[in-house]
């Protein structure tokens, strides 16, 4: 998969909080890839200055690039697996 403008990614803070967005802009910063990202449901808490600015620009290496079809169909198998029968 490609990583750039439009790919879907997510990152977790605070141990079990898990923010989904889209990328919508990248740029380079001292060797490092940085995304800036349109939060879907919640923006990721511990915001540090080092690793994820408050100007909204995450390193890449704290995001998780994945495909949400894929994703869903997972959580869908898991839900047959551990269903009642």
């Amino acid at each position: 998969m490609m990583h750039g403008i439009g790919n879907t990614v997510y990152t977790i803070s605070d141990v079990n909080r898990i923010s989904f967005g889209n990328i919508i802009a990248e740029q380079n910063r001292n060797g490092w890839r940085w995304f800036r990202v349109s939060w879907i449901n919640q923006p990721p808490s511990q915001i540090t200055n080092q690793e994820n600015g408050v100007d909204g620009w995450f390193r890449g290496d704290n995001l998780v690039f994945f495909d949400p079809k894929a994703m869903m169909a997972d959580i869908n198998n898991l839900f047959l697996e551990t269903a009642p029968r």
